[in-house]
């Protein structure tokens, strides 16, 4: 079995952030529509700013995830989106 790390999660969480045409990933500094990777203790959960005081949604879920785990969701979410690409043609 292979370990994740932080550095795993995030670049899972920039490569979904790409695919949905996420203005900005990473630092934010108050900018509506960037995407951030929240690792505190306990795991990770990706933020959504979504107004000009720093308010954030949880575009997969506010539930704290390992990198497995989160790579794991991310992975499913990006084969779900190539089905629904795949079934427009």
């Amino acid at each position: 079995m292979v370990r994740y790390s932080r550095k795993d999660a995030v670049t899972c969480a920039r490569r979904l952030s790409k695919k949905l045409k996420v203005k900005q990933f990473g630092e934010c500094g108050g900018k509506i529509g960037c995407w951030k990777l929240s690792t505190n203790i306990g795991g990770h959960v990706i933020h959504e700013i979504i107004n000009v005081g720093g308010a954030v949604t949880f575009p997969l879920g506010s539930e704290r995830l390992t990198a497995r785990e989160l790579c794991e969701n991310i992975e499913f979410a990006e084969a779900v989106l190539d089905y629904k690409k795949r079934k427009r043609r």
